[in-house]
C-alpha cells in the first residue's frame, strides 16, 4: 500500500530513447535532468517514444541511473508534441518550413566563410565552391519535396484530409504510377482513421536498406 506522502512523477517530453535491455538510454542532457528530478520523487515515470533512426540512436549516449524511474515505451514514432501539431498546423506551412530550413544553410555558409582558408587547404574536392553548390542541391531538393514531406507527417500525427490534399499538391509536379498508388493509400488511411503510408514507406526503406 502507497502512503500518503509517496510522491509519483510522470513526466513526457518529445525526445527519442534507446531501450538496453532493461536499462534506457537518453540524450545526455535530458537523463541527467530526469536522474536530478529522481532524487525528489519516489518515483519517476517517464513516458518515452523510441529512437528509430541511427541518426536519433547515436544521439542517446547517457544511461539513466536512478533505480526509482520507469520507462514506458510509447514505441517507434515521430518525436513531435502531437497536441501542439494539431492545434497550431500553420507551423507546418511552407513559409515556416522554410525559414528553418534556410536558417541553417546560412548558419553553415557564415562558418564556411569564417573558415574558408582552412576548408581549401583540406583537399581539392573539399572547397568552398563545391560546398556552395551542395547547399544549392539540397535546397532544391527540399522545395522539390516538400509537400511529400509535410502529408507524410500530417498522416504520421492523424491529420488524414489535409495529407490527402497535401499528397494532391506533391503529385501534380510529380505524376508517376508509383505516386498514384501512394495517393490512393491516401485516401484509404483517411476512410479508416489509420495511417496506412507511413508504416507501409517503413517497411519498403527497410527492405532496400538490406
Amino acid at each position: 500500500m502507497i502512503s500518503e506522502s509517496f510522491l509519483r512523477l510522470g513526466f513526457y517530453y518529445h525526445v527519442p530513447a534507446v531501450w538496453d535491455g532493461e536499462c534506457v538510454r537518453l540524450p545526455g542532457f535530458l537523463g541527467r535532468f530526469l536522474d536530478s528530478l529522481a532524487k525528489d520523487c519516489d518515483q519517476l515515470i517517464c513516458f518515452l517514444h523510441e529512437a528509430e533512426s541511427p541518426a536519433n540512436r547515436s544521439l542517446c549516449d547517457y544511461t539513466l541511473r536512478s533505480a526509482n524511474i520507469t520507462g514506458v515505451n510509447f514505441g517507434f514514432g515521430i518525436p513531435l508534441c502531437l497536441g501542439y501539431w494539431r492545434k497550431h498546423s500553420d507551423s507546418l506551412t511552407f513559409h515556416h518550413a522554410e525559414y528553418r530550413f534556410m536558417n541553417k544553410i546560412k548558419f553553415i555558409k557564415d562558418f564556411i566563410d569564417l573558415h574558408e582558408k582552412k576548408i581549401d587547404s583540406l583537399s581539392t574536392d573539399f572547397t568552398k565552391d563545391n560546398i556552395n553548390t551542395h547547399l544549392e542541391k539540397r535546397y532544391h531538393s527540399f522545395i522539390k519535396h516538400f509537400p511529400y514531406d509535410r502529408a507524410m507527417l500530417m498522416a504520421e500525427i492523424g491529420m488524414f484530409q489535409e495529407a490527402k490534399r497535401e499528397f494532391a499538391n506533391f503529385l501534380q509536379r510529380n505524376y508517376s504510377l508509383k505516386n498514384i498508388y501512394i495517393s490512393y493509400l491516401f485516401s484509404l488511411s483517411g476512410l479508416l482513421h489509420y495511417d496506412l503510408v507511413n508504416p507501409i514507406r517503413k517497411l519498403k526503406e527497410k527492405l532496400v536498406a538490406q
